[in-house]
């Protein structure tokens, strides 16, 4: 093959009438493009040849077309069951009398009607079951017939996780448990939403603030600093607990053994020790 096709390197004479036979199967699901494929080998093994019959294996029909003999056998069978070749062995005819074609219909063949996809009174979930429980179907086409299957199921379930997000967000806005947490008014220069719970907890775990004081501090740092917005007040208000706590247990404990700075330089106060033993 040199990718320029030329007839007088050879040509496959076939009615037309036949070819448009082919068509119109394949079109109305009579046979599968797969089957098709198969099909067109054939009668290019034996039309080509200008023969009835040709005596083709199934691993070379495998191998010319690149897939495997079990696909192919599998193939070769259901064009038997629908009478349109005939084999012995590996004697291949194909039947050229299409009214004589079987119609069986795969479930990979759909109409559409609204937003579900069906084929006779069967929706995509019902031909799903039937091709997972159809023996005579190989392993690639399952896949391939089960795609419009798979994208519906796709579609619903991300229709499903969006009304999901939408009802939790609704639950946010109204239940008080997804109240949002504290703020701060700007008009008012207060803190809103502090449930009385985390102040219980506040003077718990900083019990040497005071923790009212503390707030009215914040409310007035906020305030003459209305240009820093804080994405996390209670965060903010837990930090300054922290310091609070730090700086008044700095003015309760002696300086023992600490170095504190006056007019620039460091001079040490503390116990008096002998040498050693500090």
């Amino acid at each position: 093959m040199n990718g320029n096709p030329e007839l007088d390197e050879g040509f496959t004479q076939i009615a037309n009438e036949l070819l448009e036979a082919l068509a119109k199967a394949q079109m109305q699901g009579t046979i599968t493009g797969r089957e098709r494929a198969v099909i067109d080998f054939i009668i290019r093994s034996t039309y080509g040849y200008r023969k009835e019959n040709a005596s083709l294996r199934t691993s070379f029909i495998a191998r010319e077309l690149e897939t495997t003999s079990y696909n192919v056998s599998k193939i070769l069978k259901r064009l038997q069951e629908k009478n349109i070749i005939v084999r012995d062995g590996d004697e291949i005819v194909f039947n050229k009398h299409y009214n004589d074609w079987r119609i069986v219909k795969l479930p990979n063949h759909f109409a559409t009607s609204g937003n579900i996809a069906t084929s006779g009174n069967k929706t995509l979930q019902s031909f799903a079951t039937d091709i997972a429980t159809s023996g005579n179907i190989d392993p690639e086409e399952k896949q391939l017939e089960t795609e419009p299957v798979n994208l519906l199921n796709k579609t619903n379930k991300y229709n499903i996780n969006k009304t999901i997000k939408k009802e939790i967000i609704k639950e946010r806005k109204t239940c008080p448990e997804f109240i949002s947490g504290i703020t701060f008014n700007k008009q008012t220069f207060k803190f809103e939403n502090i449930p009385k719970e985390k102040i219980d907890k506040w003077i718990e775990a900083f019990p040497n603030c005071n923790i009212d004081m503390e707030l009215k501090k914040m409310e007035a740092w906020l305030t003459a600093n209305s240009t820093k917005h804080k994405k996390n007040y209670e965060k903010f208000i837990v930090n300054w607990l922290g310091r609070a706590k730090g700086e008044e247990n700095g003015k309760n404990k002696r300086n023992n053994g600490r170095y504190i700075p006056i007019t620039g330089e460091r001079k040490f106060t503390g116990l008096d020790a002998n040498a050693g033993e500090w």
